[in-house]
């Protein structure tokens, strides 16, 4: 289920249809870099922060790769079965 329908504010619509610029270009490098000062504000954190494009599976891919080495034991819930499935899959080269 998705929320909807749902009202969007003119300002909101007019940033939607702007035109993205080129990931090379500076105007560009300045907004990715703004957003990652704005996302570590909202974090409370100096650490470094990226941004990952793609669907939540991404993230947690990569979160466990870093988290997790080959042989590491992991515990076990029945909340965690379909990570725990895909990490025993996992290629590890």
């Amino acid at each position: 289920m998705i929320p909807g329908p749902t009202e969007v504010a003119p300002d909101i619509l007019r940033g939607m249809s702007a035109q993205v610029p080129a990931h090379y270009m500076d105007e560009w490098l300045k907004l990715y870099g703004d957003t990652l000062r704005m996302l570590r504000e909202l974090l409370y954190t100096k650490n470094d922060t990226f941004i990952m494009t793609g669907s939540s599976s991404v993230s947690l891919e990569g979160a466990m790769c870093s988290l997790v080495e080959p042989g590491d034991k992991v515990m076990r819930t029945k909340y965690s079965r379909t990570m725990l499935d895909y990490m025993e899959g996992k290629s590890w080269t």
